[in-house]
């Protein structure tokens, strides 16, 4: 059973037993992130890299929001008699919508824009890769406890050149007063001959 699966099956238990104010739609959130990527563009690398993901949702009606983020990582690493540097960035805006599932448990659905680029510098030159496309998903977002919220989501990304594939994306928020909570993801996205994934560790401020 795939971890997404488990989680949803959680949010739905969680749905009919937590006792937790009303989710927010209005959040930004920033995390420090590490990022493996496997088989890029065939070249035999799998950079390991570490940066930041910023993000955020504001909410402009009952059912609908809007989200956005973006993310930067790096890695140093030696190709051949090169030391190199590889770099990866993705911006993404979109809208979402919400409908209740259980008492405590939100069904979402999400559309995004995304932008992504790959530099590989080295010997005193670089090299570019990107391209832009869109991603879908859709999930469950909700409380485990007054202080626990949990949200898994099904994705498929297609950015063109930089390929296209399904992935999952899971996390959890501890809260730690109404406004701040720590936040752990885990993210997956399959495409073609390259695979990423991403764990991040962070804040969320809701308001």
């Amino acid at each position: 059973m795939s971890k997404a699966t488990l989680l949803a099956l959680a949010l739905a238990a969680a749905g009919t037993s937590a006792h937790a104010a009303d989710l927010s739609y209005n959040y930004v959130q920033a995390d420090l992130i590490g990022v493996d990527i496997n088989g890029l563009g065939g070249l035999g690398i799998n950079p390991d890299m570490r940066g930041f993901d910023v993000k955020g949702s504001y909410a402009f009606s009952e059912s609908f929001y809007a989200i956005a983020g973006y993310r930067d990582a790096d890695d140093d690493f030696r190709l051949g008699p090169m030391s190199v540097n590889i770099s990866y960035s993705q911006f993404n805006i979109g809208l979402g919508y919400r409908a209740e599932a259980t008492e405590n448990t939100d069904w979402l659905l999400e559309v995004e824009y995304l932008d992504e680029d790959f530099v590989l510098r080295g010997n005193g030159s670089s090299e570019r890769a990107g391209d832009s496309g869109y991603r879908v998903a859709t999930g469950l977002r909700g409380k485990a406890s007054e202080k626990v919220e949990l949200y898994g989501k099904i994705t498929y990304s297609d950015a063109n050149s930089m390929g296209n594939g399904a992935g999952a994306h899971v996390g959890a928020v501890i809260g730690l007063n109404e406004t701040w909570g720590i936040t752990a993801e885990y993210q997956l996205d399959r495409r073609d001959q390259i695979d990423f994934s991403q764990i991040g560790l962070g804040v969320r401020a809701s308001f």
